[in-house]
């Protein structure tokens, strides 16, 4: 028979009075984790040990937001319980940049008079978009804006980056300050459009303007011109359209893009105006004998990559660029010696300019001429006494239909980010946007064979050894107990 001596007996053994004492450790542990890890969790503190940044917010973004001076909204169009994650993260980090980004979650289905509000061009606004708004301002980023999209050979669709920050910082900008620097597209010589070449609606995201100039009808380019965009002309530049060219940059620090494909005949006027700058368009094709260097034939360039910001887009994402059919941009042996001429874009040593065009053979011959060649330049006029800050910029290449879909390939991802590239250096805008897409390619990881033996013998030895030293040392001490 159990008495009250015998269990106050049993409660007074070492055994006992040792395991309730372990008993009560080992909660007061279990509590104190549970509290900390409550405390942490209301912490925002946070480390992006990604090698790309990808849960990072850029230098950039920082400093806009930090001199936002009104307040702007963001509506995030999700069905209740359906948010994008990815999206979700990214707009809390904006909301803690600043108080003056304020975030809202909407559902299209219960609030349409919202949706109809902002949809100015009645085209509709799909769920997962983003509208951005301050004052009389608004961008609609639908939710295609917001990753990179690349298209394989048989037209699959593979997201390839996360563009939301690039995106939504450009609207930022643009509703912020009600600004937007003014891209005027020439026309009158069968020039190709921005509109057709679908890269109209990627500048206005990226807080540009798009108007038209015709030279032989206008009397100059406008002074709200941030820069003259010309595309393929098909027809050379009358005298009085190149007077007014060659003013506007001389005289007006101008900037401007060409982007020419090779026509019937040399396009004189063009080069006319562009030897003022200390280039000219070397008549012919490029043709790429190095097959490393060019894809499908030797028409189709892979260039080398020059140094500049206009291409920081291209090398930070490690894209390709290929340009199809282009002439050589060469640079004049007597020009100007306040211009600093950079090429961008350049075939390798084995390749040659085609000029005599009639003649199909597909290795060197006698006139063609010998590589390497650059396929785009950029030209700044560098700071005098007159102009401290420097003058015009100007950006010249040798095709323009790498700017359009390349068959088989459709558009090229590395080419538009080039060419975005460049409207943003011509424009020199305080709220040009040049952040660069987050890719979410990973890489596999890598380790030299004696990283694998060093981490084999942690975790195969040395962690195991550990625990059952612990083990057999406690199991020691309590045997006795």
């Amino acid at each position: 028979m159990v008495t009250m001596n015998t269990i106050l007996e049993i409660f007074k053994s070492k055994k006992v009075r040792y395991g309730g004492y372990a008993a009560v450790v080992t909660l007061a542990v279990l509590v104190g984790l549970v509290i900390v890890n409550l405390i942490v969790q209301q912490i925002p503190a946070e480390a992006d040990m990604t090698h790309n940044k990808l849960y990072s917010l850029s230098a950039q973004t920082k400093t806009l937001a930090k001199g936002l001076t009104r307040d702007v909204t963001i509506y995030a169009l999700y069905r209740t319980g359906q948010e994008n994650q990815d999206v979700v993260d990214v707009l809390t980090k904006y909301q803690r940049l600043t108080g003056k980004i304020h975030v809202v979650y909407v559902d299209p289905d219960k609030n349409p008079g919202l949706v109809s509000k902002y949809n100015a061009n009645n085209k509709g606004i799909p769920e997962g978009s983003l509208i951005i708004t301050s004052g009389d301002y608004t961008r609609v980023l639908n939710p295609y804006d917001l990753y990179d999209i690349s298209y394989s050979e048989q037209g699959q669709p593979q997201v390839m980056g996360f563009t939301a920050e690039q995106k939504i910082t450009g609207a930022l900008a643009y509703v912020s300050s009600g600004k937007t620097p003014v891209l005027y597209e020439l026309t009158g010589d069968g020039e190709d459009t921005l509109e057709t070449l679908q890269l109209a609606e990627t500048l206005q995201q990226s807080n540009y303007a798009i108007k038209t100039l015709n030279l032989l009808t206008d009397p100059s380019v406008p002074s709200d011109a941030s820069a003259v965009v010309v595309l393929s002309p098909k027809f050379d530049l009358s005298k009085d359209e190149e007077s007014k060219l060659l003013d506007y940059i001389e005289n007006h620090d101008g900037r401007a893009l060409f982007f020419f494909d090779l026509t019937n005949k040399p396009l004189s006027g063009f080069n006319d105006l562009l030897s003022s700058f200390g280039v000219a368009l070397q008549y012919g094709l490029v043709v790429e004998s190095d097959k490393s260097h060019f894809v499908g034939n030797p028409l189709m360039i892979i260039p080398a990559l020059g140094t500049s910001d206009i291409l920081k887009g291209v090398t930070g994402s490690n894209l390709t660029m290929i340009v199809p059919q282009s002439m050589a941009v060469k640079t004049l042996e007597v020009r100007r010696r306040d211009l600093e001429i950079k090429p961008l874009l350049t075939s390798s040593s084995n390749s040659f300019v085609r000029v005599d065009l009639s003649n199909g053979v597909p290795t060197r011959i006698a006139s063609d001429i010998p590589g390497p060649a650059n396929l785009a330049d950029s030209i700044e006029e560098g700071p005098t006494s007159d102009k401290p800050n420097g003058g015009f910029r100007l950006v010249v290449g040798g095709s323009g239909q790498f700017l359009g879909s390349i068959f088989p390939y459709g558009t090229i991802k590395g080419n538009v980010e080039f060419f975005l590239g460049a409207v943003q250096w011509v424009t020199s805008q305080p709220n040009s946007i040049n952040i660069e897409s987050k890719s979410l390619y990973q890489l596999p990881l890598q380790m030299s064979a004696l990283l694998i033996y060093v981490f084999m013998a942690i975790v195969v030895i040395l962690i195991p050894g550990v625990i059952l030293a612990v083990g057999l040392v406690t199991w020691l001490r309590r045997r006795h107990l």
